[in-house]
């Protein structure tokens, strides 16, 4: 055998010895009583730990549940513009043009993707993307106008609504 092999089997056996001796040694009056009382201290601290995990995440379900959606329901005149931001949305202006018996006629200004306009050669000014769209009402329920990534704005048809009105629900999160 080389020398680290020989070096390797004493260390071996010096370690069986020692954890032999230890299994063999009959416990102490003082560490039976020491242990007993540490594990006393951690049960106790772990059902403080337990009930304050339980709070926790009480707390956390509850903020994700109202984090995780808002609703917001808005009455706008037909032409007035409504800001998505103001609302935590995202930088966008929505127009309702008209609302007709099948169609909502609806103006988007994205501030948010810019459009570079060319004035005379390599000069130009950038303005925001503004798309109008019609849209076909839904048979029932709610109509989608406009959607970006977790903001989301329904037409709501409502008898209620005044003249030259638009009801609009805007979701934003989840």
């Amino acid at each position: 055998m080389s020398e680290p092999d020989l070096w390797l089997l004493s260390v071996e056996r010096s370690e069986t010895r020692k954890s032999e001796q230890l299994r063999r040694a009959k416990p102490n009056l003082a560490s039976s009583l020491l242990q007993s009382l540490s594990a006393r201290f951690l049960l106790l601290k772990s059902k403080d730990m337990k009930q304050n995990l339980i709070a926790i995440s009480f707390c956390t379900l509850i903020t994700c549940f109202v984090l995780a959606q808002q609703t917001q329901t808005l009455e706008v005149k037909i032409g007035e513009r409504v800001k998505l931001a103001k609302l935590g949305g995202p930088n966008v202006e929505l127009i309702i043009n008209g609302v007709d018996q099948f169609d909502i006629s609806v103006t988007a200004i994205d501030y948010e993707n810019m459009r570079f306009v060319r004035t005379n050669g390599q000069y130009g000014y950038q303005q925001p993307g503004i798309t109008t769209r019609q849209i076909k009402k839904a048979d029932r329920g709610h109509t989608r106008i406009f959607h970006r990534a977790d903001c989301t704005v329904y037409y709501v048809p409502d008898m209620a609504t005044g003249m030259n009105h638009a009801k609009l629900e805007v979701k934003i999160g989840g």
